[in-house]
């Protein structure tokens, strides 16, 4: 009987633990109104470069940043590709040009938003507000305005694309 009891204890944990996770899918483009949170990021379409908040030594993330992904990249093929082979026979140009070989950039931002200008506190979000300026937000305050276009922009999206800009743009400004 106590065996049944554990089992049915272990089964109902492990069955209430699956089902409140929370589900994730990848997208390299964030709305007008949505939210990037610091636990979040976007992923260029071909998994090249990832935005997401990031910390340089603490256990907050004050910082938006943009990273260069050589496993997950779909350019060389497969992920694992890259690692199969002598890293100095491959070189990288363009955004990462500078390193010795791509190596170099595997978890380190390739570009930094606020690095003048951290967040205080944890719960950093980047977002794109009702007048389509682009903030980075600090406990509801913004801490950072990055980008306030003129005039308004009612539909607006930010897009990270597979060069590592990270573009604004409003659709269909006339209404089509």
């Amino acid at each position: 009987m106590a065996d049944n009891s554990i089992f049915l204890i272990i089964f109902l944990t492990l069955t209430w633990y699956l089902l409140i996770r929370p589900c994730y899918s990848e997208t390299d483009t964030l709305q007008q109104g949505q939210e990037l949170k610091d636990w979040d990021y976007l992923i260029s379409s071909n998994k090249v470069f990832t935005l997401k908040f990031f910390s340089f030594d603490t256990s907050i993330s004050p910082y938006l940043g943009v990273f260069y992904n050589p496993r997950r990249s779909k350019i060389y093929g497969r992920y694992d590709d890259l690692y199969n082979k002598n890293p100095k026979t491959i070189r990288c140009t363009g955004c990462c040009a500078g390193f010795d070989d791509i190596y170099d950039l595997k978890d380190r931002a390739v570009w930094v938003t606020n690095r003048n200008n951290p967040i205080t506190d944890m719960y950093g979000k980047l977002m794109i507000d009702v007048y389509g300026k682009l903030c980075i937000l600090s406990s509801g305050v913004s801490v950072v305005d990055l980008v306030s276009p003129t005039p308004v922009a009612r539909n607006a999206s930010g897009t990270l694309l597979d060069n590592g800009n990270f573009i604004l743009q409003e659709l269909y400004p006339d209404g089509i």
